[in-house]
């Protein structure tokens, strides 16, 4: 499945290293899923909401089923997410530049996960 049918195929996003800064990957990508009409939950540790949405502090405090978790953390802070993911059955999993490394790459490909390796926003407002 490319990238673009991950979108046209699922709808409940988890993005994962949400920000208040309007400057920040994390709000904007958050932002621009929810524009688009996506369902999207907002996973952040640092952070209670964001314009008035609630945040999680991690995948499985989200009460809603999540088909796709979008990472805008570091690789270092992704090791934990996807031992998340694993435990909720999440399949999907888009990584957006910086936030892998080759160690962060060849750990996924032992695992069940299917990864895009883009950014969600050159995807959706080219």
């Amino acid at each position: 499945m490319e990238a673009n049918e991950l979108l046209n195929t699922y709808s409940h996003f988890a993005v994962i290293g949400v920000t208040t800064d309007p400057e920040k990957y994390g709000y904007k990508i958050y932002q621009c899923l929810k524009r688009h009409h996506y369902h999207v939950s907002g996973i952040s540790y640092a952070y209670k909401e964001v314009e008035g949405d609630p945040l999680y502090p991690s995948l499985l405090s989200v009460p809603q089923k999540i088909e796709v978790a979008v990472f805008v953390v570091s690789p270092k802070h992704g090791y934990d997410y996807i031992k998340q993911c694993l435990e909720l059955g999440i399949r999907y999993i888009w990584l957006q530049p910086g936030t892998y490394d080759n160690d962060f790459l060849a750990y996924l490909d032992t695992l069940p996960i299917h990864y895009y390796l883009d950014c969600v926003l050159r995807r959706l407002e080219p």
